[in-house]
């Protein structure tokens, strides 16, 4: 489990107020970690996990 992972999870447990912004990047670590691996692995390219990205904000705008 990562680091930050942990402090959430601690926070939860403790009934201390977690931030959006706190969970916002615990999100942007994991999905970061999960995009590297799948990498490093020859799954999956940068170019088209950032073509994803596009696409899905594309699809985005659409709808609002």
């Amino acid at each position: 489990m990562s680091k930050s992972i942990k402090h959430i999870n601690q926070k939860i447990k403790s009934d201390k107020t977690i931030t959006v912004e706190e969970i916002v990047v615990t999100n942007m670590y994991e999905l970061d970690a999960i995009f590297n691996i799948l990498v490093k692995k020859g799954i999956l390219t940068k170019e088209e996990v950032l073509l994803e990205v596009h696409n899905l904000r594309e699809q985005n705008e659409k709808i609002n």
